[in-house]
């Protein structure tokens, strides 16, 4: 995706690069950069939209994934917590 987006950069400053030199008035030069510009995002977007398509998970493994997650650091936090308050029972006596 990136290397397709790096090639198009170059081809982009060569048309705007174009349009200053073809045409004299600075609104219609605007306009016209203005318009390629919404063009080429529009079509970045589109192809974003098709990666993520690819990737995206069902809504319940994504729901399992989030809830194994979050009790891998709650279960993580514990023990952390678990370990200071132990060497600290440990320090006072």
């Amino acid at each position: 995706m990136l290397p397709i987006l790096g090639a198009i950069a170059p081809l982009a400053k060569i048309l705007f690069s174009t349009i200053e030199k073809a045409v004299p008035d600075k609104d219609l030069q605007e306009k016209l950069k203005a318009q390629l510009n919404q063009q080429l995002l529009q079509s970045s977007t589109e192809e974003l939209k098709a990666a993520a398509s690819i990737v995206e998970l069902p809504g319940d493994v994504w729901t399992l994934l989030q809830i194994g997650l979050g009790g891998y650091v709650v279960g993580r936090s514990g023990e952390s917590i678990a370990r200071t308050m132990a060497n600290k029972t440990i320090t006072k006596e």
